[in-house]
């Protein structure tokens, strides 16, 4: 058996990061944008979190536990994405609470490549 946490590719430079924000149901989304660089994502939460306020201040919601990779699956080495937050994309942690989706990012010198998901090869030996 094999296992395969994370890997990154090769030496970059990152700029400083960034963030940014969005409702659900506004039509905004979370714009990130590094024009002759790549997208590095850092961090994603989708569920009752502002940059103004923190997870969790309405009872028991916590964010959306595959926010990151989500938002990695779909950035992560493009020049510029943008990203709804929607329950369409992460699922409804917070049932009947308007939702924030948070992200930071930031831009790197060369595509940045993670595996945050935990693999598992199996091998049968004869």
């Amino acid at each position: 058996m094999m296992f395969q946490a994370l890997f990154l590719l090769s030496a970059v430079t990152l700029a400083a990061g960034k963030s940014g924000e969005a409702l659900e149901h506004t039509g905004k989304p979370v714009v990130m944008d590094c024009k002759n660089y790549f997208v590095s994502v850092e961090f994603a939460a989708y569920g009752i979190y502002s940059s103004d306020n923190s997870f969790g201040l309405q009872g028991s919601c916590t964010p959306a536990p595959s926010s990151t990779q989500k938002v990695i699956d779909l950035c992560q080495g493009k020049k510029k994405c943008e990203v709804q937050a929607s329950n369409n994309l992460f699922g409804d942690p917070c049932h009947g609470i308007r939702k924030y989706l948070f992200v930071m990012w930031k831009c790197a010198s060369k595509p940045v490549f993670r595996l945050c998901r935990i693999c598992c090869l199996w091998y049968t030996l004869g």
